[in-house]
Formats: structure tokens, sequence, C-alpha cells
């Protein structure tokens, strides 16, 4: 059994495209999700305020990988809207945290030109 683990920056990237090949994945091999954000500067964060959007969307992102079969998610903690490239090190040394541990034998993210 492989280890797969998902990099996206935010709740709802996993359903956008790669969710099928997620839950493929899940039916064989370890899958986990990593999410640098949380989600809160969606569309509805002034009107229900970041926080409580942040914890709806990271709920969310939960709720679709238990769907997904996903064994875990974990979050970067990065603000969302604030993903540039002077965080890149930052990011990359958190992202490396959760490799180093899980292990994986296969990464799966969007190609660089979609981000």
């Amino acid at each position: 059994m492989k280890t797969v683990v998902c990099i996206f920056a935010h709740p709802d990237d996993e359903a956008f495209g790669p969710g099928g090949t997620i839950a493929k994945f899940a039916k064989r091999h370890r899958v986990y999700i990593l999410s640098a954000t949380k989600g809160e500067a969606g569309e509805d964060s002034e009107r229900q305020g970041q926080s409580t959007l942040a914890r709806r969307r990271a709920e969310e992102l939960r709720t679709a990988a238990r769907i997904l079969g996903a064994r875990n998610v974990y979050f970067l903690g990065f603000k969302d809207g604030a993903l540039s490239n002077n965080l890149y090190h930052a990011l990359a040394a958190k992202i490396e945290v959760h490799l180093k541990r899980l292990r994986p034998e296969v990464l799966m993210t969007f190609e660089p030109s979609c981000v």
C-alpha cells in the first residue's frame, strides 16, 4: 500500500478536478490532504466573518476528505488570500515536515500554470 499526499492551497481545491482520482487512490492507498489555508477569504467572508468562514470551510474539507476516503487532513496555517512568493520557503518548510513524517510515494497537486 502506497502513501499519497495531496497538496492544495485551500478547501475545495480537492473537489475541482482531482476528487475522482483521490477517491480512486484511497481505495488502495493511504491518502492524506494538506491545505495551506482554511479558505477564510472566500466570497462570504465579509458577511460571515473570516473566522466563522474558516471553521465552516475547514469542516467542509474534512467532510469531503472522509467521503473521498482520505485518512486525514492537515492545515498548514497560512492565511487565505495572502499566499505569495515571499512565503515560498515558509510554505515549503511546513510541507516538508509532513512529507518527512508521511513518506509518500505519490504527490498530487495542481500544475504550476493553474495557480
